[in-house]
């Protein structure tokens, strides 16, 4: 599936690198890639990982601005995120039962802005950082091909205001993905569209997937 938006040589920006799935996908469609991941521990095994790859690590988180940011760490780190109000849903839902935020640690934050900077300026950008998604975009001005970003039926605001943001730097042809899944759920919609299909989601427990952005005429 990301084939449709990634060719070889490309340039991708992954947020939220994880282990580095999503890295190693990247490369296999012959992508340049920069892991952006805030977590030490990852990072060092991202490095490892990627040593004879086309892989630059970032270990910090993305937001809004350059400095530093309040990160919540998780039992599971996958769930570790920069959003309080994401682990109140979670909690208050107990939708990730057994898992705890008692650890939070300051680290670096840089923008998209900033990275695009310093590496270039992708051809696509996958964003996955547990309801931090919008604050992510609100440190994006400049224009890229395309994009995706996960969202949570149950804490859709994120989401929402990133359809809208990612609409004004003019990428306003949205369509998604539940879960992992390998296909697109919808052909490319409008923004408002696509906001009323995510609405009109199932209000089933954690239910997650991503939505995909691109300019007209992609």
């Amino acid at each position: 599936m990301y084939g449709r938006f990634i060719e070889p040589g490309d340039l991708v920006f992954n947020l939220g690198a994880h282990e580095g799935v999503r890295t190693a996908i990247f490369l296999k469609l012959g992508a340049q890639v920069v892991a952006v991941e805030p977590q030490p521990r990852l990072c060092g095994s991202l490095r490892e990982r990627f040593a004879r790859e086309s892989v630059m690590v970032e270990c910090a988180a993305a937001g809004p601005e350059c400095g530093e940011v309040e990160f919540y760490l998780c039992t599971d780190d996958q769930l570790a995120t920069c959003s309080a109000e994401r682990i109140e849903i979670l909690e208050r839902r107990q939708w990730a039962p057994g898992e705890e935020w008692g650890e939070k640690a300051r680290v670096p934050q840089t923008t998209l802005d900033q990275l695009i900077e310093i590496h270039g300026l992708p051809q696509f950008i996958k964003i996955d950082v547990e309801g931090y998604e919008d604050r992510v975009l609100e440190g994006l001005h400049e224009p890229v091909a395309g994009l995706c970003f996960e969202f949570m039926v149950g804490d859709l605001g994120p989401a929402i205001r990133s359809v809208e943001l990612v609409a004004d730097l003019g990428l306003r042809r949205f369509s998604y993905i539940v879960g992992e899944g390998p296909e697109l759920q919808a052909a490319f919609m409008g923004p408002e569209a696509m906001i009323e299909e995510l609405r009109g989601l199932p209000a089933v427990d954690f239910l997650y997937g991503d939505v995909f952005a691109v300019r007209e005429g992609r």
